[in-house]
């Protein structure tokens, strides 16, 4: 028995749509550091997540950058990596991958632009190159200061503000620009930079060891 055209039709209509298989969309490629927005297709659910690995790394390696979905919000956004390299971006529902897509990060130059000399008390711009994520920093540090000193000024890049400006110290000294990354604490660039025409920087003598009486 033949069935009609219009009943195969309605039959076809009331059959479930195939589930579509997980996906992920991103760049193929990303510049150190900077912040990519990832599409996905999937459930959806809450705390689903977004993540990146190193290339290869097993299935429970811990996410370099991760983004947890919340009420459906999509794209999420992600921060790259400070070191270039291949990676995999991994879609996570419970405790299943149910996708992955490679990526590569790859170097970026990262350099200050400033005067090498500046008066005591002038304000300085300072052009840099670099991530630019929201919240970086460029900072003036006394010269051959530590790593992890407290800067003596500094301005905050947002919304990829070039150059910024920085007011130099009153001090007459010798001083270092640093652009340090907000994401990992990391320096990405230094200028050393003198301040003239201010006052001289206090010299510390070295304590004068006293002489017992005899």
């Amino acid at each position: 028995m033949l069935i009609p055209k219009i009943a195969l039709l309605l039959l076809a209509a009331s059959l479930p749509a195939p589930a579509q298989k997980p996906t992920l969309d991103a760049p193929d490629r990303a510049p150190i550091g900077t912040r990519i927005q990832v599409q996905w297709s999937g459930p959806g659910e809450d705390y689903d997540v977004i993540y990146l690995v190193k290339t290869g790394a097993d299935d429970a390696a811990k996410p370099i950058s991760s983004s947890a979905i919340l009420q459906g919000i999509n794209p999420v956004g992600l921060t790259m990596p400070e070191e270039a390299g291949n990676y995999e971006l991994r879609y996570r529902h419970k405790t299943e991958i149910i996708a992955r897509r490679s990526i590569t990060i790859s170097a970026a130059t990262r350099s200050l632009k400033a005067p090498a000399t500046a008066k005591a008390g002038s304000e300085v711009e300072v052009k840099w190159q670099g991530p630019g994520n929201d919240h970086d920093s460029i900072g003036l540090f006394p010269a051959r200061s530590a790593d992890n000193a407290r800067s003596l000024t500094h301005a905050e890049i947002v919304q990829q503000r070039n150059p910024i400006v920085l007011r130099m110290p009153e001090q007459s000294d010798e001083y270092e620009l640093r652009y340090t990354s907000r994401n990992t604490r990391r320096i990405l660039a230094r200028r050393p930079l003198t301040v003239i025409g201010g006052e001289a920087s206090p010299v510390v003598s070295p304590p004068v060891p006293s002489t017992p009486r005899r």
